[in-house]
């Protein structure tokens, strides 16, 4: 196949993928379809553009909204958790490194532990990892939704750390077990923390109203001292 020409192919969003400029995944536009990979691949060399920033990225695409991304040259960023304690953040950034960089069985591992490591730092320390989830939603850290969004990253995980290898792991599973795992890290820490940070701002605006100056009362001749 012949390359198109360099003008936008389509107006439409065909795929989702990680943006190194916006810190995460956004929706992106096909600008430019080349050759294809190899022959009857069903795979052509792509050029996309990031909806948000408008970043080009290039890579390959199987024309059904599958893009893997060409990392040659492109700083690999992770995901930042100011709200996370900083063993647990570091971790999960870890997790999102590893998915952009391909890495997806590591990526998977890393999202299992951070579920667990955020049991084991709100005080459940016994038992395996799935009473630890269960103990999660009893204490009320967690609603069931997110429960059961552990549990599934759990299972995918423990075939990863037991050496079960033999399925391919894609793209689109990792992308969810580190969607799933950051809902865990909502629930337990960054939700919490933005409603706190909500009251400081509203206990900080209520004292400011508190000592607002009241303007001098107006006194006549009379009342002041010396006149009369």
């Amino acid at each position: 196949m012949a390359p198109a020409s360099l003008d936008r192919v389509s107006d439409e969003a065909v795929l989702v993928t990680f943006c190194p400029v916006c810190s995460g995944r956004t929706q992106f536009t096909e600008t430019y379809q080349g050759e294809e990979v190899s022959p009857r691949s069903g795979w052509y060399y792509v050029a996309v553009e990031c909806a948000v920033c408008n970043l080009l990225l290039t890579g390959k695409s199987s024309g059904d909204g599958e893009f893997r991304v060409n990392n040659s040259g492109r700083q690999i960023q992770d995901k930042q958790y100011p709200d996370v304690p900083e063993h647990i953040g570091s971790a999960a950034s870890e997790a999102h490194r590893s998915m952009v960089a391909n890495c997806y069985r590591g990526a998977v591992i890393l999202a299992r532990a951070v579920i667990e490591a955020t049991a084991k730092n709100n005080g459940i320390t016994s038992g395996n990892i799935a009473s630890k989830i269960e103990k999660m939603q009893e204490q009320g850290l967690i609603r069931p939704y997110v429960r059961e969004g552990a549990d599934e990253v759990r299972i995918f995980g423990n075939d990863m750390a037991h050496g079960d290898f033999v399925d391919e792991v894609g793209e689109g599973e990792v992308t969810l077990a580190l969607e799933l795992m950051d809902e865990v890290l909502t629930e337990v820490y960054e939700g919490p923390a933005r409603v706190e940070r909500a009251k400081a701002r509203k206990r900080d605006l209520a004292g400011k109203a508190q000592v607002r100056p009241t303007a001098p009362a107006v006194r006549s001749g009379a009342e002041i001292p010396g006149r009369s």
